[in-house]
């Protein structure tokens, strides 16, 4: 009882991988630069990519995180996306 007492342990994952190889590397490092270089525009929408990107986190559970609704997120992760893709191509 004074380890647990029966309880099934569970472990703390994410989705992004620990050993990425050097593209997923370089990616996570562009993504991050990016991130840098448009704060002045939206900052909401940069916290949503990291919240989303390298934490991992639902849009529910971004939402509830940033105190808005999901549709919110929703728009914030697409906008964001499409100014990524622009900065990354």
């Amino acid at each position: 009882e004074r380890r647990g007492g029966g309880v099934v342990p569970i472990s703390l994952t994410s989705d992004v991988p620990v050993a990425m190889d050097a593209h997923g590397q370089d990616l996570v490092v562009r993504v991050h630069e990016a991130l840098n270089a448009f704060p002045e525009r939206d900052a909401r929408a940069v916290q949503v990519v990291e919240l989303r990107f390298f934490a991992g986190m639902t849009e529910p559970e971004v939402a509830e995180a940033l105190g808005v609704t999901d549709r919110t997120v929703r728009r914030d992760w697409e906008k964001a996306r499409l100014l990524l893709a622009g900065m990354l191509a």
